[in-house]
């Protein structure tokens, strides 16, 4: 495939209840920056799905991966502490000096280097200012990852539930029929199963961080010409805009084909994309044109 197209706001994949087309479903995420190996051994344990590439993989990350599986771990650690109901401001606070203090360091190294010239010392603050800025950028790539695991998780312990309450179910009522309606209960963790159990599936869905500041952040990390396929809450917020077009015909013959679905398409500003009233000054990024497709539903 000559043009790059990511597919987001799903960083680890694949997430329960996954509607892309089987002809889309070949298309690359955006890896966070972990490394290869520690990856795979994290995947397919305990039940648990292993993470779906392919992979679009940045050449620009600040973090290594060394860096990035310690910064994971962070993660970890401190989500498992919100859930015991520690408090995470100190937590928050040392990792927010931390990048301020590596900042500082790079900018005081940059000035030394440049022997005192105010404006290699101004270029080098805001190098450092943007470093913390892809550093935040790459941090929120590598929560999605770990909730989204944990997502997979859920699915899987709901799966094991769902088959020891089928067995129960045959056990003690004997009824075969219940037994198997019940081991096939839906396992999706992100769209509503139904309109009856909206609040469950609300509370699921929060556990991803919003959808606009994935793909804020991701766009720290994709070169300008490429392309993003939308899905799930992306998708969904897509869809709901009047001004999608049908894609260009030569996208649409190369990542869907004849006998495809038709793609649809959004080329805007990033900040248009994100559903914000404009760009601040304070953004400049957000000016930047970029064109998300997603495909039409089909009756």
């Amino acid at each position: 495939m000559s043009r790059i197209v990511v597919r987001l706001p799903v960083v680890r994949g694949p997430l329960a209840g996954d509607e892309t087309p089987p002809c889309l479903a070949g298309l690359p995420r955006l890896w966070p920056g972990l490394p290869r190996d520690v990856v795979a051994s994290r995947g397919a344990t305990g039940g648990v799905s292993a993470p779906q590439g392919p992979w679009f993989f940045p050449e620009d990350l600040p973090l290594d991966p060394r860096q990035a599986l310690a910064c994971l771990q962070d993660l970890q650690h401190m989500t498992d502490a919100a859930l015991t109901g520690t408090p995470l401001r100190a937590w928050q606070g040392r990792q927010a000096e931390s990048l301020r203090s590596q900042a500082e360091s790079a900018a005081r190294a940059a000035f030394a280097a440049g022997g005192g010239d105010e404006a290699d010392a101004l270029a080098a603050a805001e190098a450092a200012e943007e470093w913390e800025r892809r550093c935040r950028a790459q941090r929120l790539l590598l929560l999605c990852w770990l909730q989204e695991e944990r997502l997979a998780e859920m699915a899987a312990l709901h799966r094991r539930y769902a088959g020891g309450r089928a067995h129960l179910a045959a056990a003690f009522d004997g009824d075969a029929g219940e037994a198997a309606s019940l081991s096939e209960l839906p396992d999706d963790l992100l769209r509503p199963a139904g309109p009856e159990q909206p609040e469950e599936a609300a509370a699921l869905a929060a556990m991803l961080p919003p959808w606009p500041r994935v793909l804020d952040a991701a766009c720290h990390f994709l070169p300008d010409e490429a392309l993003i396929l939308a899905e799930a809450g992306l998708r969904d917020a897509l869809l709901e805009r009047e001004d999608l077009v049908p894609a260009a015909e030569d996208i649409q013959k190369e990542l869907a084909g004849d006998g495809g679905p038709r793609l649809l398409a959004l080329t805007a500003p990033l900040w248009r994309v994100l559903q914000r009233p404009g760009c601040p000054r304070c953004h400049p990024r957000w000016e930047r044109p970029l064109t998300v497709l997603t495909w039409e539903d089909q009756a």
